[in-house]
């Protein structure tokens, strides 16, 4: 099994040959060092990614479950606005759990976490 300090020397190795988001992404769902690469398929599996990306606009790429599971990411833009607000709750009611599933294993199963 592949330790912390494995995954952490895949992760490095990743980005520094990273030049787009799209590079992130996949460092995020590599198995550089078999089922416990930087996505792990160990005990402690992955449950979720993020991927900021920064720009006139900040977003937040999410995936609930194993990066490498080819679901869908949820693109959310980031608002930076008071609590309660209407921006936020948008937000949090687009978060890939807010509805109760998990997208990455079975989007008719309800999430039992």
């Amino acid at each position: 099994a592949a330790t912390t300090h494995e995954r952490l020397a895949s992760a490095q190795r990743r980005i520094e040959r990273a030049r787009t988001v799209d590079d992130v992404v996949a460092l995020l769902g590599s198995h550089d060092d078999g089922d416990t690469g930087v996505c792990n398929h160990s005990d402690l599996t992955t449950v979720y990614s993020y991927v900021l990306v920064a720009g006139d606009t900040v977003e937040v790429l999410v995936l609930q479950g194993r990066p490498c599971s080819g679901a869908a990411r949820v693109v959310l833009r980031v608002p930076f606005a008071a609590p309660g607000s209407d921006a936020v709750a948008a937000f949090l009611a687009a978060y890939p759990s807010s509805d109760g599933r998990n997208a990455a294993l079975d989007s008719a199963q309800p999430w039992a976490g």
